[in-house]
């Protein structure tokens, strides 16, 4: 799961600073992988 969607985000959050500085938070916060995969459909909407 982690391997599918980490390199796709990171490769998105490179793009704005301001979603990469809360992804970094969240992620420090908890790494828990569900919450992983809602922050991945956050990015996705934000993309689109």
């Amino acid at each position: 799961m982690k391997n599918f969607v980490f390199p796709r985000v990171y490769r998105i959050l490179k793009r704005s600073s301001k979603v990469r500085h809360v992804y970094a938070t969240v992620k420090y916060v908890s790494r828990d992988q569900q919450l992983s995969f809602y922050l991945f459909v956050l990015v996705q909407l934000l993309k689109s």
